[in-house]
């Protein structure tokens, strides 16, 4: 395996880990749990540095993924939102 594939192995694995911590943290919203999201800066940063340093090639390749996963996190910051505002307003009722 060559590095610039070993590159883009490592930037898919961790779109779709850092994609699909994402999307349960919006499943249990939707299911009125708050998730523990601790970990998504260091996954995020990790996600930043690999394709930082990966050849511009593949970073134009990962452009689309990426404006995806800034769509999901737009989502999920309005789940979380939504959240907070209904544990807010009950908060307030009781």
């Amino acid at each position: 395996m060559t590095a610039s594939s070993s590159q883009a192995l490592d930037a898919l694995q961790e779109l779709t880990s850092i994609r699909d911590y994402i999307l349960e943290a919006q499943k249990q919203l939707k299911q009125g749990r708050m998730p523990n999201m601790a970990q998504l800066e260091e996954r995020t940063a990790t996600l930043c540095a690999i394709i930082q340093d990966a050849t511009s090639d593949l970073q134009q390749k990962c452009a689309p993924e990426l404006k995806e996963l800034a769509r999901q996190l737009d989502d999920c910051e309005k789940d979380l939102r939504l959240f907070h505002d209904k544990a807010s307003a009950e908060i307030k009722h009781d």
